[in-house]
Protein backbone atom coordinates (compact mmCIF):
# COMPACT_ATOMS: atom_id res chain seq x y z
CA UNK A 1 0.00 0.00 0.00
CA UNK A 2 1.32 3.24 -0.67
CA UNK A 3 1.11 6.56 1.55
CA UNK A 4 -0.59 8.39 -0.89
CA UNK A 5 -4.54 9.05 -0.62
CA UNK A 6 -7.17 10.20 -3.13
CA UNK A 7 -5.56 9.22 -6.54
CA UNK A 8 -2.91 12.34 -7.00
CA UNK A 9 1.14 11.27 -7.86
CA UNK A 10 2.15 11.71 -4.14
CA UNK A 11 5.09 13.52 -3.30
CA UNK A 12 7.32 12.67 -6.66
CA UNK A 13 4.53 13.54 -8.61
CA UNK A 14 3.72 16.96 -7.19
CA UNK A 15 -0.04 17.50 -7.39
CA UNK A 16 -1.90 16.97 -4.17
CA UNK A 17 0.96 17.22 -1.92
CA UNK A 18 0.90 19.27 1.49
CA UNK A 19 3.36 21.58 0.05
CA UNK A 20 1.36 22.82 -2.77
CA UNK A 21 -1.40 23.48 -0.28
CA UNK A 22 0.87 25.53 2.06
CA UNK A 23 1.75 27.50 -1.04
CA UNK A 24 -1.56 28.16 -2.13
CA UNK A 25 -2.32 29.33 1.45
CA UNK A 26 0.22 31.79 1.57
CA UNK A 27 -0.37 32.75 -1.61
CA UNK A 28 -4.25 33.60 -0.78
CA UNK A 29 -2.94 35.32 2.40
CA UNK A 30 -0.72 37.66 1.02
CA UNK A 31 -3.10 38.29 -2.41
CA UNK A 32 -4.97 41.58 -0.49
CA UNK A 33 -1.57 42.59 1.04
CA UNK A 34 -0.73 43.06 -3.18
CA UNK A 35 -3.96 44.42 -3.86
CA UNK A 36 -4.50 47.34 -1.45
CA UNK A 37 -0.75 48.74 -1.92
CA UNK A 38 -1.26 50.56 -5.09
CA UNK A 39 0.96 53.94 -5.22
CA UNK A 40 0.08 56.93 -7.44
CA UNK A 41 2.71 57.23 -9.95
CA UNK A 42 4.16 60.17 -10.38
CA UNK A 43 1.98 61.74 -13.29
CA UNK A 44 -1.01 60.81 -11.26
CA UNK A 45 -3.05 63.91 -9.75
CA UNK A 46 -5.73 63.16 -6.82
CA UNK A 47 -8.81 64.99 -7.89
CA UNK A 48 -10.66 66.87 -5.56
CA UNK A 49 -14.13 67.38 -5.91
CA UNK A 50 -15.80 71.29 -6.68
CA UNK A 51 -15.96 73.99 -4.78
CA UNK A 52 -18.74 74.96 -3.28
CA UNK A 53 -20.50 77.92 -2.27
CA UNK A 54 -22.90 77.78 0.33
CA UNK A 55 -24.79 80.73 1.22
CA UNK A 56 -27.51 81.38 4.21
CA UNK A 57 -29.71 84.12 3.84
CA UNK A 58 -31.31 85.17 7.17
CA UNK A 59 -32.61 87.88 5.26
CA UNK A 60 -36.06 88.71 3.61
CA UNK A 61 -35.53 88.99 0.32
CA UNK A 62 -33.70 87.11 -2.31
CA UNK A 63 -30.41 87.71 -3.41
CA UNK A 64 -28.45 86.72 -6.93
CA UNK A 65 -25.21 85.39 -5.52
CA UNK A 66 -21.80 85.92 -8.08
CA UNK A 67 -18.39 85.38 -8.19
CA UNK A 68 -15.64 87.71 -9.53
CA UNK A 69 -12.55 86.64 -10.63
CA UNK A 70 -9.01 88.35 -10.54
CA UNK A 71 -9.22 89.58 -13.56
CA UNK A 72 -12.67 91.20 -13.36
CA UNK A 73 -14.82 88.39 -14.92
CA UNK A 74 -18.59 88.16 -12.82
CA UNK A 75 -20.27 84.92 -13.13
CA UNK A 76 -23.61 84.05 -11.63
CA UNK A 77 -23.61 81.23 -9.05
CA UNK A 78 -27.53 81.03 -8.84
CA UNK A 79 -30.02 82.67 -5.74
CA UNK A 80 -30.61 82.52 -2.16
CA UNK A 81 -34.01 82.85 -1.84
CA UNK A 82 -35.35 84.80 1.49
CA UNK A 83 -34.95 82.91 5.01
CA UNK A 84 -33.36 79.81 3.62
CA UNK A 85 -29.43 78.26 2.23
CA UNK A 86 -28.64 77.46 -0.87
CA UNK A 87 -24.89 75.42 -1.90
CA UNK A 88 -23.88 76.53 -5.36
CA UNK A 89 -21.31 74.74 -7.24
CA UNK A 90 -18.17 77.38 -8.08
CA UNK A 91 -17.45 76.64 -11.70
CA UNK A 92 -14.33 74.19 -12.09
CA UNK A 93 -12.61 76.67 -14.61
CA UNK A 94 -12.35 79.52 -12.01
CA UNK A 95 -10.32 77.18 -9.42
CA UNK A 96 -8.66 75.25 -11.81
CA UNK A 97 -4.68 75.61 -10.81
CA UNK A 98 -4.77 75.63 -7.49
CA UNK A 99 -5.89 79.41 -5.23
CA UNK A 100 -7.77 81.84 -6.67
CA UNK A 101 -8.89 84.90 -4.78
CA UNK A 102 -11.93 85.17 -5.73
CA UNK A 103 -14.77 88.18 -4.59
CA UNK A 104 -18.52 86.92 -3.55
CA UNK A 105 -21.34 89.38 -4.30
CA UNK A 106 -24.99 88.50 -3.07
CA UNK A 107 -27.03 91.12 -4.80
CA UNK A 108 -30.60 91.82 -3.76
CA UNK A 109 -33.49 90.91 -6.39
CA UNK A 110 -34.74 94.06 -7.16
CA UNK A 111 -31.79 96.23 -5.15
CA UNK A 112 -33.86 97.47 -2.11
CA UNK A 113 -31.49 95.88 0.25
CA UNK A 114 -27.50 96.15 0.66
CA UNK A 115 -24.99 94.11 -1.36
CA UNK A 116 -22.91 91.41 0.82
CA UNK A 117 -19.90 90.80 -0.01
CA UNK A 118 -16.78 88.58 0.55
CA UNK A 119 -13.06 88.12 -0.64
CA UNK A 120 -11.85 84.54 -0.12
CA UNK A 121 -9.06 82.58 -1.34
CA UNK A 122 -10.42 79.61 -3.13
CA UNK A 123 -8.74 75.80 -4.06
CA UNK A 124 -10.27 72.61 -5.20
CA UNK A 125 -12.65 71.38 -3.36
CA UNK A 126 -13.00 73.81 -0.52
CA UNK A 127 -16.51 74.76 0.65
CA UNK A 128 -16.99 78.26 1.50
CA UNK A 129 -20.07 79.64 3.75
CA UNK A 130 -21.70 83.17 3.14
CA UNK A 131 -24.31 84.26 5.41
CA UNK A 132 -26.52 87.22 4.42
CA UNK A 133 -27.51 88.69 8.20
CA UNK A 134 -31.05 90.38 8.61
CA UNK A 135 -30.88 94.11 8.86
Amino acid sequence: MSGSRGGGAGRDGGTGGRGSMTWLAMALVGLPLVVGCRRHGPNEEIVAGPATLTVENQNFPDYDVYVITEAGQRLRLGIATGHSTATMEIPRSVVDGGSAHLHFLADPVGGRAAEVGEDVVVNPGDQIQLTIAPY
